[in-house]
C-alpha cells in the first residue's frame, strides 16, 4: 500500500511541478497561481503540504527525490513480478531518477519543480 501511495504522490507532485511551471512562463504569479489550483482542481494534501515549499523555493527535504525513485522503481518491479502494466507510473519515476542523476537526489521531492522550469 506504501508504494501505491507513493504513486499517487509521486505523480500529483510531477503534475503540480509542471502546472506551476507553466502558470510562470505565462507570467502568472507563483503565489497567487498556487492559490487558484489550491482551490480548484489541484486541491490535494500534496499541493497543500508544498505549497509553501514551492514559493519559497525551498528544497530541503522531507521526502527526497532519492526515496521516492526508488519507491516507484520497487512499485514497477512488484507490478512486472504480478504480470501487471503500470501505465502511468513510468514518467514520474523516470523525472524522479532525472534529479537523482542530476544530483538532486538528496532534496525535497518537489525541487522536480526545477525540471520544468
Amino acid at each position: 500500500m506504501k508504494l501505491i501511495n507513493n504513486l499517487c504522490l509521486g505523480s500529483f507532485m510531477a503534475t503540480i511541478a509542471e502546472c506551476t511551471a507553466l502558470g510562470e512562463a505565462c507570467d502568472i504569479d507563483k503565489s497567487e497561481l498556487l492559490k487558484i489550483l489550491g482551490v480548484g482542481g489541484g486541491q490535494s494534501l500534496v499541493l497543500k503540504g508544498k505549497t509553501q515549499k514551492l514559493i519559497d523555493e525551498d528544497f530541503s527535504a522531507h521526502f527526497s527525490n532519492s526515496a521516492i525513485y526508488k519507491d516507484l522503481h520497487t512499485l514497477q518491479d512488484l507490478a512486472y513480478s504480478m504480470n501487471q502494466p503500470l501505465y502511468t507510473a513510468a514518467i514520474p519515476k523516470e523525472l524522479f531518477g532525472k534529479m537523482k542523476k542530476e544530483g538532486k537526489g538528496e532534496e525535497d521531492f518537489c525541487s522536480i519543480y526545477k525540471l520544468f522550469k
